[in-house]
């Protein structure tokens, strides 16, 4: 069975990237918008390793040339399919994440219009036989 692609971007949402990357061992050092440090994928002597906070992403600009996105890091560090790293995340993101999917389905509760209830009691007069 697919993940939701909704449930994919609360995952991503809950989890700061940096912290994450910063979890593993990688010492991420603040560069203007964007935070450098050492690749963990392959022998760095000069910070190749970009990660953008506000993107979500990091990049390798050495030997990797590669990057993405918070899956994909954990998907190439721990030599995982995207279903075992979504599994991880979300234990990572545990309580951020249950607070985020709280606040997303209060946001979308419908709230009952004063159409909706002036109907209401207009079927429980009726049935009352107070109508």
């Amino acid at each position: 069975m697919p993940i939701d692609n909704g449930e994919i971007e609360q995952v991503k949402q809950a989890i700061d990237i940096v912290s994450f990357i910063r979890s593993r061992g990688v010492k991420l050092q603040h560069k203007g918008k964007q935070y450098i440090g050492l690749c963990p994928f392959h022998n760095d002597r000069e910070p190749s390793l970009v990660v953008d906070a506000s993107k979500g992403l990091w990049n390798c600009l050495g030997a990797c040339r590669t990057g993405g996105d918070i899956y994909r890091f954990v998907m190439r560090a721990d030599s995982i399919d995207f279903k075992a790293a979504h599994q991880l995340l979300i234990r990572e993101a545990g309580p951020q994440l249950a607070k985020q999917t709280m606040k997303q389905t209060a946001k979308q509760t419908p709230k009952p219009t004063k159409q909706k209830a002036t109907a209401k009691r207009r079927t429980r007069d009726v049935h009352s036989g107070t109508g």
